[in-house]
């Protein structure tokens, strides 16, 4: 097994004595490095990737890490320069996403026009989509959303995601929420306490999305994340009390799309935000929880 010195390694099986293949060593160091970067340990897995860099400055995978790198730090015009340096075929997702990220207007005309030299995929397929073809379709709909207005779809036949795209509805989203993640427990996430008022701590949350959009963390697919901290909010999905939860909303806007407690790991990608006591049982203190809220980021 290579461990964290391996590049000298793998300098052996250049030089005649084979530890691993070429492509073994890729493979072994990319998952390496994702694995860092999974546990937030950005800047060992930054050194990691600029010494295999040093070696081999223009391997793709490599440099698509190191993008990855700079997006969870926030360095999304850094990001978008070293995929644009990339040759060869490569998912351009990431790449037409942070167009959107930083409002590049005039490359995402162009995503546009590359996105719609085709026939757009029929909403009717869309269960049938594996991930990657589930992001496409999202992609796609995002922007024929923002730049074709005579474009229709059957609403009623779109899975929740893409009909939160398509056409934005505040109720729709608390009501999603109260179903998956208060009224029941939905497999792999949490589930508030009762006894919180979904509605109250959406409209919180809303609020301040609205003023700290720069918090959020770009992932690389449609949506920003944020971390918050609400003591004793629920349970995590291994069912044990939790005070954090996790929102994901909309890219660059605060169109929640879901919320849902979670433990603490691996939030040290995300800047904690701390909300007033919004326990339902007590109107008094939800009306003084949204009056200090609001006193402390504004009316928004």
């Amino acid at each position: 097994m290579l461990g964290i010195g391996d590049r000298m390694n793998y300098k052996k099986y250049e030089s005649g004595e084979k530890i691993c293949s070429r492509e073994e060593y890729f493979v072994f160091q990319e998952a390496k490095i994702l694995s860092l970067i999974d546990d937030g340990k950005i800047s060992l897995a930054r050194k990691i990737v600029m010494e295999n860099l040093s070696i081999y400055p223009n391997e793709v995978r490599f440099l698509k890490i190191l993008s990855i790198l700079n997006v969870r730090q926030k360095n999304y015009l850094e990001a978008i320069n070293i995929l644009e340096g990339i040759d060869g075929d490569f998912d351009h997702h990431l790449l037409d996403l942070l167009y959107v990220k930083v409002h590049d207007q005039q490359k995402m005309k162009e995503v546009y026009q590359k996105y719609y030299s085709g026939a757009f995929f029929s909403d009717q397929d869309v269960y049938q989509y594996n991930d990657a073809q589930f992001l496409d379709y999202q992609v796609h709909l995002y922007f024929k959303k923002i730049y074709d207005n005579c474009f229709v779809l059957d609403w009623g036949k779109l899975v929740y995601i893409c009909k939160q795209l398509y056409s934005y509805d505040n109720r729709l989203a608390v009501g999603h929420i109260e179903v998956h993640h208060q009224d029941k427990k939905e497999v792999n996430k949490g589930i508030f306490d009762p006894a919180i008022s979904i509605y109250t701590l959406f409209r919180q949350v809303q609020r301040y999305i609205n003023l700290n959009m720069d918090r959020g963390l770009f992932d690389g697919t449609m949506f920003d994340r944020y971390c918050f901290y609400y003591p004793n909010c629920g349970r995590n999905r291994k069912d044990k009390e939790t005070n954090y939860f996790e929102v994901v909303s909309l890219v660059n806007t605060s169109h929640i799309i879901t919320m849902y407690p979670m433990s603490s790991q691996g939030y040290r990608y995300y800047d904690l935000c701390y909300l007033d006591d919004i326990n339902s049982k007590s109107l008094v203190k939800v009306k003084n929880g949204l009056e200090r809220f609001q006193g402390r980021y504004g009316n928004h």
